[in-house]
């Protein structure tokens, strides 16, 4: 399973909300309207920034920066905000150097170090290195409730880098800060199952069933590609027992798209094995 596409299945059946775009038009808005009122204050020129660049327009949001800079240079969220416009552009090289200049000021933030980490991976090709790795971990010590992407950044580092018991031992941290997560458990299995360890990673499934069961389509999708790869038998059941669990599926979840396409991927797998 993909790191980046962790949260897809397990968000499906209660899905967060995020801001549109005409909801952050709203924002934008209102923001300007306080910014005509004030334009010598930075603070409210960085929220501007802020929205504007969540809304994609990073030039603009670079240009109140500036504004910001200009106006008081003791402003450090400046340094973080040009630093996520950089990483969303892929100009790792600005990132870095927007971070280094953000963690000067703020030694102890999470976020920063989270951030660096990645920029520090994307520019060295995708190979962590020492500080790739210090500072993923840095991002989960730094603060006292990590959120799970910070855990699954450090996972993902140590797994590139082959280091077996200390990926073992992220997931146990990990688990033990956040609990038993879908989400965590996913990538543990699918660790587990890499790893050689495919009996392992069925329990898990099997837990994963037990707790999050309205998902129970999604795990036997998963644990039956798991098995291909190691017995045949196996993942002939388990995909008999997806298809069991998808027309036990309410209709008002088999209609919502990212099911619709998670059965159609499962159906096209057969297709392929089955010619």
């Amino acid at each position: 399973m993909q790191f980046a596409l962790l949260f897809l299945f397990v968000a499906i059946v209660s899905a967060p909300i995020a801001l549109g775009h005409g909801d952050l038009h709203v924002l934008i808005d209102a923001a300007s309207k306080k910014v005509e009122t004030a334009p010598s204050d930075p603070f409210l020129l960085l929220e501007r920034a802020n929205l504007i660049r969540q809304h994609g327009q990073f030039d603009k949001a670079l240009a109140d920066l500036e504004k910001v800079a200009a106006l008081d240079p003791t402003i450090e969220d400046r340094h973080i905000l040009r630093a996520k416009i950089e990483i969303a552009r892929e100009n790792w090289s600005a990132a870095k150097t927007a971070l280094n200049a953000f963690l000067i000021a703020q030694p102890k933030s999470s976020e920063g170090y989270y951030l660096r980490s990645k920029t520090r991976l994307a520019l060295n090709n995708g190979i962590p290195n020492v500080q790739s790795l210090n500072d993923a971990k840095n991002a989960i010590d730094f603060q006292d409730k990590p959120p799970l992407d910070y855990h699954l950044n450090y996972i993902r580092l140590l797994t590139l880098n082959g280091d077996n018991a200390a990926v073992e031992k992220a997931f146990h941290n990990a688990q033990n800060a956040l609990g038993k997560l879908p989400a965590l458990e996913s990538v543990h299995a699918d660790w587990l199952s890499k790893s050689g360890r495919p009996e392992m990673a069925a329990a898990i499934y099997s837990d994963l069933r037990r707790t999050t069961p309205t998902l129970a389509f999604h795990w036997w999708v998963e644990e039956a590609a798991m098995w291909r790869v190691h017995d045949a038998a196996k993942s002939k059941t388990a995909e008999h027992q997806a298809i069991t669990a998808w027309d036990a599926l309410p209709k008002k979840i088999r209609t919502r798209p990212a099911m619709i396409e998670k059965h159609d991927q499962f159906i096209e797998s057969l297709s392929s094995l089955n010619p």
